[in-house]
């Protein structure tokens, strides 16, 4: 009698068990994952520019980070290999010319062409071989540093390229291409010194 009841027994909770694990595997299959997204764009400014870009260059650099506590060992080590790849838009700022018309004498005045500049820089980073260690790990503020030296060492290599020599050397010519624009409806350009 002791050994149907232990049987009876062993089945209902082999069967129980059975239902179980046949429910979680129904719940993971059918299960859908909710997510949740919310967004608020508001536009704060608009702003009108005067900005022509001349030059663009294409920059992709590799940045490596590490840094660890006394010794260079695991637990006290972390250290990140980022790539950075990133556009820089060399240009001029135009709403710094100055311009204004004689109609008698058929003469436009129009001040000198502003310097290039650096008018817009955009980058984006992706990270490669992250490694904490158990007592070093990347905080927010890190990854915030990682940021800011990834776009310092771009404007660096902006600053080290021939993009503002050649932006200014489109600078030239286009303004070549207005006078002779200005000559060729029987017009005159001066130029006129900035204060």
């Amino acid at each position: 009698m002791k050994s149907i009841r232990t049987i009876t027994r062993l089945l209902i909770v082999v069967g129980l068990l059975g239902l179980l694990g046949f429910g979680y595997i129904y719940f993971q299959k059918n299960a859908q994952l909710k997510v949740m997204r919310q967004s608020d764009i508001l536009m704060t400014q608009v702003e009108n520019v005067k900005k022509l870009v001349a030059v663009e260059g294409h920059f992709s650099e590799i940045l490596s980070h590490k840094d660890y506590y006394t010794f260079d060992v695991y637990p006290l080590r972390k250290k990140a290999l980022v790539r950075v790849k990133a556009k820089a838009s060399i240009g001029f700022d135009l709403g710094q010319i100055t311009a204004y018309t004689d109609t008698e004498k058929k003469i436009l005045y129009l001040s000198e062409f502003p310097q290039s500049e650096l008018l817009s820089l955009d980058h984006d980073i992706d990270y490669y071989d992250i490694s904490e260690g158990t007592f070093n790990y990347f905080t927010t503020e890190d990854y915030n540093n990682l940021n800011a030296q990834a776009k310092s060492l771009i404007k660096q290599k902006i600053a080290e390229s021939n993009l503002y020599s050649q932006a200014d050397e489109q600078g030239r010519i286009m303004f070549q291409n207005l006078q002779d624009l200005v000559s060729g409806m029987g017009w005159q350009l001066e130029i006129i010194p900035q204060p």
